[in-house]
């Protein structure tokens, strides 16, 4: 998973120009298209330049910032974009590749619901043999510094392991994005798909501040503290408590039994009654 600030944060040279294509190839200000597929560039300049000329591919004078589509056909273009302040002195120049390729990957985006606490993205792509995701904090209106201070609090949030949107994904689909609990702000959800020749990616951002965070202790019942047993079964039987200060009973154990002498004929001895003599009949 990627994490970073886009192209279009604040920058920190009071000259910048930021210029780049969408679906790029991998770079910002480069991309590979399929003839007849049209790439969307954007740029933004420091409020230093007050006016920006087109030339290359495109042609004409252009405001400071702004988005234009342009098409690709069988030859591959090159957009240059000059701005300039007032009295011309200050000027910077930047440029974007269009590159026209019969193999080339594209990409297309969408937000297909946009609802309360969540979103579902939806995606396709051509040519493409692996698509893998990236989330992106997004802080366009802050300075350098704060920039710096939120992405690490943006960091330290672990956003993107609770999201849905991470790893591999099938070269076209949907999906539905749940509220981030671990992060309010603005998340870029990218997909960069590519075979052995090129890539292009794609981004939606999201902000998450103007929707509502789901309660969970709604969502999670609470778990049961003493559920009670089922009432065909028998009641556990608990032993009696024993008062401080006195010790229980020794168990008891059974008596020895003494063993039984089978029955005899008494025998004759010291204590035996003797006869008297036989009485001899006259």
């Amino acid at each position: 998973m990627l994490l970073g600030v886009p192209s279009f944060a604040q920058a920190a040279s009071p000259y910048a120009l930021n210029f780049s294509v969408s679906p790029s190839d991998g770079y910002v200000f480069q991309a590979r298209l399929l003839p007849g597929e049209t790439a969307t560039v954007s740029w933004g300049a420091s409020p230093i330049f007050k006016r920006c000329i087109a030339s290359g591919g495109w042609n004409g004078a252009k405001a400071t910032s702004g988005t234009e589509q342009v098409v690709i056909k069988k030859k591959s273009k090159i957009l240059y974009l000059t701005c300039m302040s007032e009295n011309g002195l200050k000027r910077s120049t930047e440029y974007v590749l269009l590159r026209s390729d019969s193999t080339a990957v594209s990409v297309d985006m969408s937000l297909e619901k946009d609802e309360q606490s969540s979103v579902t993205l939806k995606w396709s792509s051509k040519n493409a043999t692996t698509c893998t995701t990236g989330i992106y904090c997004i802080f366009t209106s802050l300075a350098t510094s704060e920039q710096t201070q939120k992405l690490v609090e943006c960091y330290k949030s672990n956003v993107w392991k609770e999201a849905p949107w991470q790893g591999e994904m099938p070269s076209s689909g949907s999906m539905q994005i749940p509220f981030p609990m671990g992060w309010t702000g603005q998340l870029g959800y990218g997909l960069t798909c590519k075979n052995d020749r090129s890539s292009a990616a794609q981004q939606i951002n999201v902000d998450w501040t103007r929707k509502v965070k789901p309660d969970r202790s709604i969502m999670t019942p609470p778990p049961v503290a003493n559920p009670v047993p089922p009432p065909h079964d028998p009641p556990t039987q608990m032993p009696s408590p024993v008062p401080d200060g006195i010790m229980p009973p020794p168990p008891l154990t059974p008596a020895p039994t003494t063993p039984t002498s089978p029955p005899h004929s008494p025998q004759r001895g010291r204590g035996s009654p003797q006869r008297g003599p036989a009485v001899q009949g006259g």
